[in-house]
């Protein structure tokens, strides 16, 4: 009667740990989303301000 019980638990720990790893999948997922979404709003701003800083330092 140990057995089954000591094997419903092990698989509930496989089952939380593949949770917790799809669920890691997922933020990164989103991060990486943002980050496609704002790189290039932020390198339009970049090369704006470089843009001004050199043609300052040019002078």
């Amino acid at each position: 009667m140990k057995k089954p019980t000591h094997s419903l638990k092990k698989n509930r720990k496989i089952s939380q740990t593949g949770a917790s790893l799809i669920e890691y999948a997922v933020i990164a997922a989103l991060i990486v989303g943002i980050a496609v979404l704002v790189f290039p709003t932020l390198q339009t701003g970049l090369s704006t301000a470089f843009t001004k800083i050199s043609a300052q330092l040019s002078k």
